[in-house]
């Protein structure tokens, strides 16, 4: 999977998807911009916006490649972004992060083996200044593929879709964005990755996560465990076509359980009592083979 490369620099291609974030993407474009490592291409995708975004973008000029479209989703925009990157490592930031001067460099030297196909990092949490409230931890490398039967939906590339730098080579073969999820459409793509290839990490936080009342992670609860729940459908289905009814030891009903589980218990700590129903109605009784 890993064809060899003797540039000393290869292209980064960084895919920085923007929906009405005008007052957020300054920071991100120009934390690209400010890395150690210069050979990058910037690729910002705008996904209709409605608010003066693109205003903002054409400032920069040659420095930034704009693409504009028709309002479609984040997954939909990074898949445009995916399209036209010319590097040799393919890198998405989202458009109300920003990352450390050194991200870039510091990934780039965790692929000398060909083995490894995705390097993630720690990151910061941030408020919507930007200003540092905590660290949280990368935690997972090497072959990854079971922790997303054994813990389904959670976070295993963390943050993958501002924090990982990823094989273009690999990028091509696992495919684009499954524009029929929202918010785990980037857990599901992780996911798809993990299957072919081994993950590293970064130990210093290397990205800057804006926590804001607008940010999708702010969205319906009930709204965010539906489309989750779609994510590990379509993950057990495609296990159940390829291995049957177990994976290396995880048996396939127990990651639905987990999942089922793990949703009811925050619906119901926040009240969302027919959410919580339907999800119980779908642990017993809807295992997806």
């Amino acid at each position: 999977m890993c064809n060899s490369n003797n540039r000393t620099e290869p292209l980064v291609s960084v895919i920085i998807p923007n929906y009405n974030y005008a007052n957020y993407i300054q920071d991100s474009i120009a934390s690209v911009i400010n890395q150690s490592y210069r050979n990058v291409e910037i690729i910002v995708v705008d996904d209709g916006s409605t608010d003066n975004s693109v205003e903002v973008i054409e400032k920069y000029g040659n420095s930034v490649t704009l693409i504009q479209k028709e309002n479609a989703g984040v997954s939909a925009a990074r898949n445009s972004g995916m399209r036209v990157a010319k590097g040799d490592f393919i890198c998405f930031l989202d458009s109300d992060d920003s990352w450390e001067p050194e991200k870039i460099t510091l990934q780039i030297s965790k692929f000398a083996s060909c083995e490894i196909g995705v390097v993630y990092s720690s990151i910061n949490i941030c408020d919507e200044r930007l200003n540092h409230l905590k660290v949280v931890k990368a935690l997972y490398k090497g072959d990854i593929e079971y922790l997303y039967y054994k813990f389904p939906t959670a976070s295993i590339v963390l943050l993958g879709c501002s924090s990982a730098m990823i094989r273009s080579e690999l990028v091509r073969s696992v495919g684009e964005f499954d524009t029929l999820l929202n918010t785990s459409a980037d857990w599901d793509y992780f996911r798809r990755l993990s299957k072919r290839t081994k993950v590293e990490f970064i130990e210093e936080p290397t990205v800057n996560y804006r926590r804001h009342i607008s940010s999708m992670s702010s969205g319906s609860i009930e709204k965010y465990y539906r489309d989750n729940e779609l994510a590990v459908i379509k993950q057990l289905q495609e296990s159940l076509a390829r291995s049957g009814n177990q994976l290396r030891g995880y048996h396939l009903p127990l990651t639905w359980v987990r999942f089922q589980l793990g949703a009811i218990k925050v619906l119901l700590r926040n009240k969302s009592f027919r959410s919580t129903i339907q999800h119980l109605m779908n642990l017993f009784f809807r295992f997806p083979g």
